[in-house]
């Protein structure tokens, strides 16, 4: 895949988005974190509670696409109906739950994906996790990126929906970008 002229530009370190492009801030943030395709997806096979107390398998998909983190490109492979969490962590009818799926990029060059769970509430207060929860779930000296999110609802007794959304991927926010 083809990267933006400009990132090919500042990873040789010439011309305009060279070495004198600042160190931090969204500028800089814009070339050093974004994504291309990777994108949240509804699982293939949905999401589902067993009844009560039971347990609860909660999944995502994720397209194929390439992330570059921290300035370092990395590929992104398809990969279906993905666990959330571990399975028979359940949730109380009428609960949801918002999942950060972040890219991050291991010490030997290689891409990881991280799910970090957000608190279970009342579908009409769920938020996401906080940047705290993100950087205490990606091991420490890692850039990361949020890829997207998402939120499982358990709607009643043994019906649950999910609702992935890409939104928390605009390129160079801060808030879904580790800055160093």
């Amino acid at each position: 895949m083809g990267y933006p002229i400009a990132y090919n530009t500042y990873r040789r370190g010439t011309g305009r988005f060279g070495f004198d492009l600042p160190g931090d801030g969204v500028e800089f943030d814009l070339f050093r974190n974004w994504a291309h395709s990777a994108m949240i997806t509804a699982s293939t096979t949905g999401s589902s509670q067993i009844t009560g107390a039971g347990n609860g398998t909660y999944l995502y998909n994720i397209e194929q696409g390439v992330v570059v983190v921290g300035g370092k490109q990395v590929d992104i492979a398809k990969a279906i109906n993905q666990p959330c969490e571990a399975a028979g962590n359940i949730m109380i009818a009428t609960f949801a739950k918002v999942y950060a799926i972040v890219a991050y990029v291991t010490a030997a060059n290689i891409a990881a994906i991280k799910v970090v769970p957000g608190v279970a509430a009342l579908a009409a207060n769920v938020v996401p996790p906080t940047l705290a929860a993100i950087q205490a779930a990606i091991p420490a000296a890692n850039d990361w990126y949020v890829i997207g999110t998402m939120t499982i609802s358990r709607t009643a007794d043994t019906t649950v929906t999910e609702a992935a959304s890409n939104l928390y991927r605009p390129l160079g926010t801060p808030i879904t970008v580790q800055t160093e």
